[in-house]
């Protein structure tokens, strides 16, 4: 039938996304679908995705910052950054969210898609070091530049008012 066609077709499309995607309830926070990036950027299997709470995917620690922030995207939408995701393994994942909020069958639904940035965070730290590095090495060989610079300005200035003496 055309229903059966395109739920596959947009089933397929989700499932091939190259990014997690997790759809929640906004009146509840319930996670309430899933694709399997998903469960493959937090480590765990759709059963156990499906129901858990949206803040259960950050860090402990963060998780009130993140239900406000979520309660601010099912408002408008919208794209949230410098936001991590707990792995089961331990790790912190550095992600960008972002997040569309739409009615289904009469329920508000927020479609989060998280794109790991890990990548992306390195780059940046690299160049934050490189930058670092030559800022130390301008000011390194400046200051050795300075030193005898300066003794030589000065003895130049001996030989223009003419405290040296004569020179020949």
């Amino acid at each position: 039938s055309k229903l059966k066609e395109s739920e596959e077709k947009y089933h397929k499309i989700i499932e091939s996304a190259s990014d997690a995607i997790f759809i929640a309830d906004v009146e509840t926070g319930i996670i309430i679908d899933e694709n399997k990036k998903a469960g493959d950027l937090i480590g765990l299997p759709r059963e156990k995705i499906i129901g858990m709470h949206q803040t259960e995917l950050h860090p402990e620690e963060e998780r009130e910052v993140y239900s406000k922030l979520f309660k601010e995207q099912a408002q408008k939408g919208g794209i949230i950054t410098d936001v991590f995701v707990a792995c089961r393994d331990g790790r912190k994942i550095p992600v960008e969210i972002s997040a569309s909020v739409t009615e289904i069958a009469g329920k508000m639904i927020i479609q989060g898609i998280f794109r790991d940035v890990s990548d992306r965070k390195v780059a940046e730290e690299r160049v934050k070091e490189a930058m670092d590095v030559r800022a130390k090495f301008i000011s390194m060989v400046s200051h050795e530049m300075r030193t005898p610079l300066t003794a030589i300005k000065e003895g130049l200035n001996l030989v223009v008012d003419g405290s040296a003496g004569e020179i020949n």
